[in-house]
């Protein structure tokens, strides 16, 4: 922006639509702002793809040969750059509501804040309603036409909508469709400021030679947006301005007028344009270009509605960065003691590794020898087993049989799978069952019967069992 204090008497207004460059000369005068020159030209060169050099040169040539003879300029961009969303603010302070904002742009945008430039329109819709409309263009678009426009000897002091600056030259608010030869958009605003911003790129069909808008497709989308808005502002449209040239609107009116009586509104007869209640006086009759509009604004009133400047960096911010470097160079300072007495403990450490690894070297045959030897042990280990599990059974079971010699066990037979028969006599039949009800209590002893019962006295017996190694103790 321009400094505090001093204030020009003439701008440059510019917008761009993909190759399309419109201008705007505009000059104040007692009784308001006056169009001094206005162009439209197609850029041979996308201005954002070419070289910058060469688009540069390209806008210097087309404006100095259609009079545009002014460096500071206001600068309208394309609607197809726009990212928007609306939201419905929360009772809160106003210290947290900044935040607040920025926490839904980053939920509602494909890209970070530090991508974006990001400005917001709040308005109330009644009953204590606040919602806010969230504005964005990607930075890096911003930035690279700035330098380019820099470049052709111009200084940008405003990016803003051109829509938006004729919504506001009506002087009062509404809804609006706007039409141009590249593009269909339509602008709902308040007393507080833009609602709702939408571009219409499939509104132009046709080929290039035979185009025209099609009615339906403008019908559908404008039924979509005002679905979109909170009912209190919904209820208060009812009227509709179409805004263009006259060999754009010839037919559009009429095949929209069943549409737009079918939403409840009507046409409304386009009123006188101004600026915040200031006439603009144009060397011609018509529609006012969004340029001119852009640069009246400014003129009477250099705070956007919509901005998307980048911030400027300021001398305060200069000097506070130097005084940051000081601090950098200290931390830089700390962090190389820091470097190098890592470097340090990393030489040490390495040095540590090399007299381990020689040690390591020295013992490697040894170390070898001893594996080889391990995988061997484990290898026969299955074979022997130090725990004499037959022993143990053995011993478990003979602690069953009674001490008074009523019974004797003449033969044990451990077969696989763990089936065990013993066969004896005894003497009656109580020593035989008494037997038999503790060799079930054994731990490891599962499924005992008795077998083969042959006599009185002494009985021959022979018992079964099975037996799950380890069980006893």
């Amino acid at each position: 922006m321009m400094k505090r204090g001093k204030q020009t008497n003439s701008i440059l207004g510019l917008t761009l639509d993909g190759r399309r460059l419109e201008g705007a000369l505009l000059k104040r005068g007692r009784d308001g702002s006056r169009v001094h020159a206005v162009a439209s030209t197609e850029l041979g060169i996308e201005p954002l793809e070419g070289e910058p050099e060469l688009v540069a040169g390209e806008i210097g040539d087309r404006l100095a040969a259609n009079d545009l003879k002014e460096k500071h300029c206001i600068v309208g961009l394309p609607l197809d750059w726009l990212l928007t969303s609306m939201i419905r603010l929360p009772d809160m302070p106003e210290e947290h509501m900044d935040g607040f904002i920025r926490l839904q742009a980053e939920k509602s945008f494909p890209l970070s804040l530090s991508d974006l430039c990001l400005s917001v329109s709040r308005f109330d819709v009644g009953a204590g309603e606040r919602h806010a409309l969230l504005t964005a263009v990607p930075r890096r678009r911003v930035l690279d036409l700035e330098s380019r426009l820099q470049l052709a000897g111009l200084k940008p002091l405003s990016f803003s909508l051109g829509v938006v600056a004729l919504q506001e030259a009506l002087g009062a608010p509404g809804l609006s469709i706007f039409v141009s030869t590249e593009q269909v958009s339509i602008v709902v605003s308040t007393a507080a400021g833009p609602v709702c911003i939408r571009s219409l790129p499939d509104a132009w069909c046709g080929d290039a030679q035979v185009r025209r808008i099609d009615a339906r497709i403008v019908g559908r989308e404008l039924r979509i947006t005002l679905g979109q808005l909170p009912d209190e502002v919904r209820a208060g449209l009812t009227k509709v301005r179409l805004l263009g040239s006259p060999g754009l609107l010839a037919n559009l009116e009429s095949d929209l007028k069943p549409r737009v009586e079918a939403l409840g509104l009507v046409f409304e007869a386009m009123p006188e344009q101004s600026v915040n209640g200031v006439p603009l006086t144009m060397p011609f009759s018509g529609v006012v270009p969004a340029a001119a509009a852009l640069a009246a604004r400014y003129l009477e009133n250099p705070k956007a509605t919509l901005e998307f400047l980048p911030p400027k960096v300021n001398r305060w911010q200069v000097l506070a960065t130097r005084l940051a470097s000081r601090k950098s160079g200290i931390l830089g300072a700390i962090a190389g003691v820091i470097l190098v007495t890592t470097l340090i403990a990393f030489f040490w450490q390495g040095r540590q590794l090399s007299n381990l690894e020689s040690e390591w070297n020295g013992m490697k045959k040894q170390v070898a020898e001893l594996e080889d030897l391990q995988s061997r042990i484990r290898k026969f280990r299955p074979w022997y087993d130090e725990t004499q599990p037959t022993l143990r059974m053995m011993r478990a079971i003979s602690r069953s049989f009674p001490a008074n010699g009523d019974i004797t066990a003449k033969s044990l037979e451990v077969r696989p799978g763990g089936k065990i028969t013993i066969a004896g006599s005894a003497r009656h039949n109580k020593a035989l069952l008494d037997l038999s009800e503790r060799l079930s209590k054994v731990e490891g002893v599962f499924d005992v019967k008795l077998e083969n019962l042959r006599g009185v006295g002494p009985i021959q017996f022979s018992i079964v069992c099975r037996w799950q190694p380890g069980g006893a103790q």
